[in-house]
């Protein structure tokens, strides 16, 4: 069904429980699925917002689909990249493709990062959300001050052997068109993008004045302190051993007494 919102366009797929017993009907899921209008009459930008069971007015989770060819494909392929952008597919399939897909601002619908991944979108924004919590990147960053989810949009499905160069296109692309991405690098790299480089001075004078000052809670102290796992532990004993192998015991001992002997 198309319905009118606010003068805008709106495509609402309802999910009804017909009773056999002849009953009232009764309301599963409602999928709306709006053209933000930055698209053309060839290519369709859409946001998505689902409903769940009895609640069609809340919104349970949100989704962008971009660069939608409107002209060629119909209202339920929309559908499926509607799904399959929100929901994904559960346990990932064993296949011989992967995804390019992009994370957008849900307020400006700015696009701000692209990856690569062969992992549902639902599992890849929940690990970019996790990440995020700990993580110091531009993407990081970027992501918490959010305050709420990031538009996840699929940009490409491809085969993996080729997935690389698909997400250094897009990159490039985007950032050709003035994209501000927060990829750390042109793409194609994947994992740990910070290994072998050095940070300037000047990066590490801005993180040490961002921190420096900042209190910590006894409850954030304590779990400083206390070691994550058992192969933490190890890990700590270990280096104690080697880091007390290496010192002389008599040099040792008269500090302490100079320290004792101060207080």
């Amino acid at each position: 069904m198309v319905a009118t919102v606010g003068g805008i366009a709106v495509i609402l797929v309802t999910v009804e429980l017909v009773p056999a017993s002849g009953g009232p009907k009764r309301h599963l899921g409602t999928a709306k699925i709006v053209n933000d209008g930055t698209g053309s009459v060839m290519v369709g930008n859409y946001n998505a917002m689902l409903s769940t069971r009895g609640q069609p007015n809340r919104v349970w989770r949100r989704g962008r689909v971009e660069r939608f060819l409107r002209q060629k494909r119909n209202a339920w392929e929309l559908l499926y990249e509607v799904l399959k952008t929100v929901i994904g597919e559960g346990v990932a399939p064993v296949t011989d493709k992967g995804i390019i897909y992009s994370l957008s601002d849900p307020g400006s619908l700015e696009i701000r990062y692209v990856g690569k991944t062969t992992k549902t979108a639902l599992v890849r924004l929940q690990l970019h959300r996790k990440h995020a919590r700990d993580g110091v990147t531009h993407l990081h960053q970027w992501l918490k001050s959010l305050g709420r989810p990031p538009f996840f949009s699929l940009l490409e499905e491809v085969a993996l052997g080729k997935l690389d160069v698909a997400e250094r296109r897009w990159i490039k692309s985007l950032r050709k068109d003035g994209c501000r991405l927060t990829n750390f690098t042109d793409g194609g790299t994947g994992g740990d993008t910070w290994r072998g480089r050095k940070m300037s001075s000047e990066g590490r004078a801005k993180i040490s004045a961002a921190l420096r000052g900042r209190l910590k809670s006894e409850e954030h102290k304590a779990k400083l302190r206390k070691p994550k796992s058992l192969t933490h532990r190890l890990n700590l004993s270990i280096a104690a051993q080697r880091r007390w192998a290496k010192v002389d015991r008599k040099e040792w001992g008269r500090r302490i007494r100079e320290r004792l002997a101060r207080k």
